[in-house]
């Protein structure tokens, strides 16, 4: 029973390990693992710990190396060292290899869950979906707590299929769950677009707008949302309010890498528009922009 527990605890600590994004943050983990290896050079636990650390950062013959010693220790099929394995090859973008040793890890005793997770990736870089599709339809079902990224990607593999309303389903499901989360908001928009309900995307995304203090992104947002609908001359007054606010906030904050690439972006945009002259009257008496002062966006001179 310990040992269960144990590899248990491998697992989870295996499939969830994160690393920081600074460089330093990296070395200061690597050294802790290196520190770690050293100290039980026979323990499986450190050499997966570094392995994924290896896999993470692409150090992947190093990754490989330490995979290599944990088959040593714990043998090919130790369902852990199986999965180190299968993220490694997923990670450099070997589904075809990973594929067959998840497959395996399905019989594994609670391995089920992470191995149906991962059979879902792996099947979305052979771009097999209708294999995707049912094993992230499998984590949903058999997750204890299904959280809003796993509906996500059980939604991005149905649109990835060309079968935009069940990915849109499966937003709304998520959407009653978690409540309007701005992933979710987003996507749904995206997919309302995609389907020709202009009014409901534009709706949404300022609706959205109207709660986020950020409203630049979401004016540029709603931008792309009303070219699509072929409103030109509202999609042209978003960016450039949204092109005010950075200018207004860089005045008084200073900029981050974030926004100055929303403002290379809307400033392309603006330079490549061609907005006919005379839509101005036709596109506000669209049905998109009938509900009010709401569909425009705020009128205040800052936005």
């Amino acid at each position: 029973m310990a040992h269960f527990f144990a590899h248990l605890a491998l697992m989870v600590a295996h499939a969830f390990v994160t690393v920081p994004t600074t460089h330093d943050g990296l070395e200061q983990l690597l050294a802790q693992a290196h520190a770690a290896v050293a100290r039980h050079p026979e323990a499986l636990a450190p050499r997966l710990r570094r392995a994924a650390l290896y896999r993470q950062h692409e150090e992947w013959e190093l990754a490989a190396l330490d995979l290599q010693a944990a088959i040593n220790i714990s043998g090919a099929d130790d369902p852990v060292v199986m999965l180190g394995q299968a993220e490694l090859h997923l990670a450099q973008g070997q589904a075809a290899e990973a594929v067959p040793v998840l497959l395996q890890l399905l019989t594994k005793d609670n391995m089920s869950l992470v191995a149906h997770d991962r059979l879902g990736r792996g099947y979305a870089q052979l771009k097999q979906w209708p294999n995707c599709i049912k094993h992230l339809n499998a984590v949903v079902q058999q997750h204890p707590e299904p959280g809003p990224q796993h509906y996500i990607a059980l939604s991005d593999a149905h649109r990835s299929a060309e079968d935009l309303e069940k990915a849109m389903d499966v937003l709304t499901r998520a959407r009653g769950k978690f409540g309007p989360l701005l992933p979710l908001e987003d996507r749904l928009a995206e997919l309302e677009s995609r389907v020709g309900r202009h009014a409901e995307a534009i709706e949404r995304i300022t609706q959205v707008m109207d709660d986020d203090p950020r409203k630049e992104f979401w004016l540029a947002r709603r931008a792309d949302l009303r070219e699509a609908a072929g409103q030109l001359t509202l999609a042209h007054i978003d960016r450039l309010r949204a092109l005010r606010r950075i200018d207004q906030q860089q005045i008084q904050n200073g900029q981050n890498e974030a926004t100055e690439r929303l403002r290379e972006t809307l400033q392309d945009a603006i330079q490549k528009a061609k907005v006919p002259t005379d839509a101005s009257h036709s596109e506000l008496d669209s049905p998109s922009t009938q509900k009010g002062v709401g569909e425009l966006g705020p009128q205040k001179p800052t936005e």
